[in-house]
């Protein structure tokens, strides 16, 4: 390392030491000349030509020495200085970081850590300066530059306490890459192989390390939970359609938290016909349970609809739970629930969906199965049974057979099993619609993708930012789906090329696949017309070789509804194949429209935005998607107008003229702009509240139900405000596409909900409740 002098005399590119004034030794028009000290490179200059030296202010005689130094091999700190009458600095001493000698006692008794290792050495080696009050100059009076120790080689300066430092943009991308989710030691060697390796980084991996802790302390200074909910805040005021709510212990700490930003509420609307959730553990620095809500959007992909963290799972926290989801998605029941076999959970499903179907899933019963019967034929026949399509009758005899063949019928487990057979057999619910989901395994696998993002360590603002990167990943699925849909087209493949092509240009690509299936398997079937009624006729349907099992179609000719024996349409959505055989032999080209499942279709997502929007009635449905709409739009047009002033200016005056006019037409604006949605009072959480939500209760500590029950029913009155954001999806109308992630969220403070009332739902902000609940 060997800067010239214009690289401490006041130049910009010597990033890695602080700066003062310039130091001008030569007049502007005389030239340079290399006797003069101040015209040689530092690493020239003797002693003589140091004590020559002049300096502008006692800043220059730091920058000098330190950049001298750091050429030699050792580093500076500050030492004696004196100052005068008028407490202005006159003199400083500036001395080897290895002057003097360590002060402390050295204890020898048992110790943990080791002793930090000893780095004074009686080093002599110092530079003097003093003010010269003539001419306003520092003057060089001594400089020792004889050092008892071995200076670090140029190699390993950069390794020195001293020198270690980070740029701004090292800090900015460390900052960055932390942000999504990026482990240290990845950052670090992220970093190491842009500069070409290790051993040219200005800092090491402690470095690194404490400067991603301080940066996570930084982002929840007042708390972590003040820090999340502070955040969600922030996101409401860009997401009119967030929404959110959380509950208070009795001594003012988090404890229940749900949210779910305007894309997820919409994308309910569209698929929340059939909803599962799970919890899960170990994904918080609390360890308190995560339940993700999620179902099927119109490609068969995993869409979340929202997230809530619960201090326990009992059945109190669940209840508030799924009440909070249904007043997030306006009051709007999933036809079908899809859970594992928590008993606190189904009884809070009981609860809150009483008429939605229950379904347990099939993979968790199948696991629990293989703990409490150890028996292989059993387990096999057992999934067998739990997958069968077939009638109810055939179920309890098929069921009755293999619970005598193992001899089970006093085995607990297998009893109690049977006694809620409702809940998981196919024979009992395959007149029920689930679409493509069977079991919460996709649960499993949003897991396995959060333990990429999320962290055990990561705090609760930490959490909730990693939490929406695995969100938009799988909002990114959706956009690369649709795209594949609408401007890609498959290989007619089949023998009914008809058909196929009908359903290639009807549903998404995803499920085109099934579909096509089912048009192959229709191929090779035997279909007999056994009975002709009218308009209707009555198909029997065998695959070929299997004569003995066969499957009756009923055909309306007249209304065009076609219904076969195995249900299958009812509880998938998609045809079956005796359906599709039916349709051959009755040469009919199209699929008719009443075996069209529409959330299957291409144009699922914008035919629904457009029902809504092109309802003339002003219900808060109506309302709410309008909204999003408008929301979306507005910040398109906000990211065009922004770069040009001339389009500012042209958009401004446009806007300002269209809200005059609105605002001017008797009764337009309270009906677009009502109290309730989308206003957020001024005041947040009173400060009592803001100081005290410090954290997640602690782990250990619980309630039971009643009393949580109790506690949640008696606080929910400290309720939310709304806070609107512009989120939604960018082109509602015209084909809504799926937005990497909504916009942000806001909390904040309101009355009640029942001052409240539907208005934080219509303007989809996030309601902040700081409810008492359970406790940790």
């Amino acid at each position: 390392m060997d800067p010239s002098d214009s690289d401490f005399f006041g130049s910009d590119s010597d990033v890695g030491f602080p700066r003062g004034d310039d130091l001008d030794f030569l007049d502007d028009d005389s030239e340079a000349d290399e006797d003069r000290p101040q015209d040689k490179r530092t690493a020239e200059l003797s002693r003589e030509d140091i004590m020559q030296l002049q300096f502008t202010d006692e800043e220059a005689v730091y920058r000098f020495y330190k950049t001298y130094a750091m050429i030699h091999g050792f580093a500076v700190r500050l030492d004696e200085v004196r100052r005068d009458s008028d407490g202005s600095v006159i003199m400083r001493q500036i001395v080897c970081n290895r002057a003097g000698s360590r002060k402390e006692v050295v204890k020898k008794d048992e110790r943990i850590r080791d002793h930090r290792p000893l780095t004074r050495s009686c080093c002599p080696a110092r530079i003097r300066a003093r003010l010269d009050t003539k001419i306003q100059q520092w003057k060089v009076v001594s400089f020792y530059e004889e050092h008892p120790h071995e200076l670090v080689a140029p190699l390993d300066v950069t390794m020195m306490p001293e020198y270690r430092t980070f740029s701004v943009s090292d800090k900015a991308q460390a900052k960055n890459l932390h942000d999504i989710g990026i482990r240290t030691c990845h950052i670090l060697g992220y970093l190491a192989a842009q500069k070409g390796g290790y051993a040219n980084l200005p800092f090491n991996q402690k470095d690194m390390y404490n400067l991603i802790t301080q940066y996570r302390k930084e982002k929840v200074k007042g708390g972590d939970a003040n820090a999340a909910i502070s955040y969600l805040r922030g996101k409401a005021g860009n997401d009119s359609y967030f929404f959110g709510k959380y509950t208070l212990s009795n001594e003012n700490r988090l404890e229940n938290l749900f949210w779910a930003d305007g894309t997820s509420r919409i994308d309910y609307e569209c698929f929340g016909d059939v909803l599962t959730f799970d919890s899960t553990y170990n994904r918080n620095v609390y360890n308190k349970p995560l339940v993700i809500f999620f179902g099927s959007n119109h490609h068969g992909q995993i869409v979340i609809f929202g997230c809530g963290l619960l201090v326990n799972e009992d059945i109190g926290s669940y209840k508030w739970l799924l009440e909070t989801f249904l007043e997030a998605m306006g009051s709007k029941h999933p036809t079908a629930v899809v859970t594992d076999g928590d008993l606190s959970m189904r009884e809070a499903i009981k609860q809150v969906f009483p008429s939605a179907t229950h379904r347990l899933c099939a993979w968790h019963l199948h696991r629990n199965a293989c703990e409490k019967v150890k028996n292989n034929g059993f387990l096999m026949d057992f999934k067998q049974l739990i997958y069968a399509n077939v009638s109810v009758e055939e179920f309890e005899v098929r069921w009755e057979d293999m619970v005598d063949r193992y001899n089970l019928s006093s085995n607990s487990w297998v009893v109690q099993t049977y006694e809620m057979r409702n809940l998981w057999a196919l024979a009992y619910l395959r007149d029920q619609f689930f679409g493509r989901i069977r079991t919460t395994s996709q649960c499993e696998g949003i897991n396995s993708l959060i333990k990429a993002y999320v962290r055990k360590k990561d705090t609760l603002l930490e959490f909730i930012n990693n939490m929406e990167t695995v969100v938009s990943h799988y909002r990114n699925n959706e956009r690369v789906a649709e795209f594949n849909s609408k401007y890609t087209a498959p290989v007619l493949v089949t023998s009914l090329p008809t058909l196929e092509d009908f359903a290639a240009k009807t549903f998404t690509r995803n499920m085109f696949r099934e579909v096509r299936k089912k048009i192959e398997d229709a191929c090779a079937m035997n279909t007999e017309l056994v009975i002709q009624d009218g308009g209707k006729l009555y198909f029997k349907c065998n695959i070929f070789g299997v004569p003995e099992i066969h499957h009756v179609v009923e055909f309306d000719r007249v209304r065009g509804i076609l219904r076969c024996k195995c249900l299958w349409f009812e509880n998938r959505g998609i045809p079956c194949m005796h359906i599709f055989a039916c349709l051959k032999h009755q040469h009919v080209e199209v699929i008719p429209e009443s075996l069209v499942c529409k959330r299957w279709t291409k144009n699922a997502k914008s035919d629904f935005m457009k029902s809504n929007v092109d309802d003339p009635s002003d219900s808060d449905k109506v309302l709410k998607c309008r909204l999003g709409v408008l929301g979306a739009e507005c910040s398109r047009l906000m990211d065009l107008a922004c770069k040009n002033s001339s389009d500012f200016v042209e958009v401004m005056n446009s806007v300002v003229d269209t809200i005059t006019k609105l605002q001017n037409v008797t009764g337009h604006y309270n009906k677009s702009c009502p109290n309730a949605p989308g206003r957020i009072p001024k005041e947040p959480v009173d400060d009592y509240t803001e100081t005290n939500i410090s954290s997640i209760l602690p782990k250990h500590k619980r309630h039971d139900s009643v009393k949580n029950q109790h506690k949640m029913e008696k606080d929910r009155n400290i309720g939310g405000g709304t806070a609107p954001t512009s989120a939604a999806k960018s082109a509602f109308i015209d084909q809504v596409k799926t937005s990497s992630l909504g916009p942000n969220i806001p909390v904040c403070a309101s009355t009640s909900n029942e001052e409240s009332g539907m208005s934080s739902i219509l303007a989809g902000s996030f309601v902040v409740a700081p409810e008492t609940g359970m406790a940790a």
